[in-house]
């Protein structure tokens, strides 16, 4: 590991001593150098349709980035006629899960009647575990999620459990996957309208961006728009599985970037995982709007 980190410096330095550009990628390497854990990155600009990643096709643990798969089939089966937002669901206290993180169990603690569009705010922008579950169940459990991107041509993704049977063993952490790739694939079908309406893709975008969670927005200026989606683990042994954000951040100048970060077997403390997190925004806005 000290031999790469050390050809990796000597990599920039030579670059800057004979005036090669300094890339994307070799300004993640320098502020990921001294950290221990394992990173996947991958980040698209949609004015170029060009894609620059580390470890792409890498199987990353999900955790709550399952959360915005999970609403975009939900919205799926709108545009189908099969539910609708404004519909309701009578959410029992039994339902609502006490050791778990749940906004809605927190808000309602003796039960709710909520309705699809409010379930999927607190689901993707508020990462509420019990409103995602219920709305798994609604689609018929996870294999069916799975199915349904399979076969909208997005393969490198792999949903199993629920966020109950995710949390109840550590294993099931690894068995919800994605590639950065194949997180930038999804991006690209969302923003291009190419999975939804463009009703239903309205509605997400304005969920994505009404996130508050994650440190991606953290050294941005407020005149950049973000929509994302995070996904965290906690701590076994001193090691966290994950600290993920994916997204699509607007530039002031109009231009779209998609993201996926993810960070797997950190050492590190959350605060550093999401410090990098917040550093890797910072240069993709130097990247592609500070340079041009």
């Amino acid at each position: 590991m000290k031999k790469y980190i050390i050809i990796s410096i000597l990599s920039i330095i030579c670059k800057i001593g004979y005036g090669q550009e300094v890339t994307i990628l070799d300004k993640i390497e320098e502020i990921t150098k001294d950290k221990r854990v394992e990173i996947g990155v991958s980040i698209h600009d949609f004015s170029t349709n060009t894609t620059v990643t580390l470890e792409g096709d890498r199987r990353f643990p999900m955790q709550s980035i399952l959360k915005l798969p999970v609403g975009i089939a939900a919205l799926n089966k709108v545009d189908k006629g099969e539910f609708k937002l404004t519909q309701y669901t009578d959410i029992t206290k039994e339902k609502l899960h006490l050791n778990t993180w749940s906004p809605i169990q927190k808000e309602h603690p003796g039960g709710a009647s909520l309705t699809l569009l409010q379930l999927l705010d607190y689901t993707i922008a508020k990462s509420d575990n019990n409103g995602c579950d219920i709305i798994i169940d609604m689609l018929g459990g996870a294999q069916c999620i799975n199915d349904y991107f399979k076969d909208i041509g997005i393969d490198s993704i792999n949903i199993e459990v629920n966020e109950l049977e995710l949390n109840s063993q550590w294993s099931n952490m690894y068995r919800n996957w994605i590639t950065p790739n194949g997180a930038i694939n999804l991006l690209k079908q969302i923003h291009k309208k190419e999975i939804l309406s463009s009703a239903m893709h309205h509605e997400l975008w304005q969920i994505m961006t009404n996130s508050k969670t994650g440190s991606f927005r953290k050294k941005l200026p407020e005149s950049v728009l973000v929509g994302n989606k995070t996904g965290s683990s906690g701590y076994k042994d001193g090691v966290s599985i994950a600290t993920n954000d994916i997204g699509i951040i607007i530039l002031p100048n109009g231009k779209a970037i998609a993201f996926a970060i993810f960070l797997t077997n950190s050492h590190e403390v959350s605060e550093v995982n999401y410090d990098i997190i917040s550093d890797i925004a910072e240069a993709i806005f130097e990247e592609y709007f500070m340079n041009i």
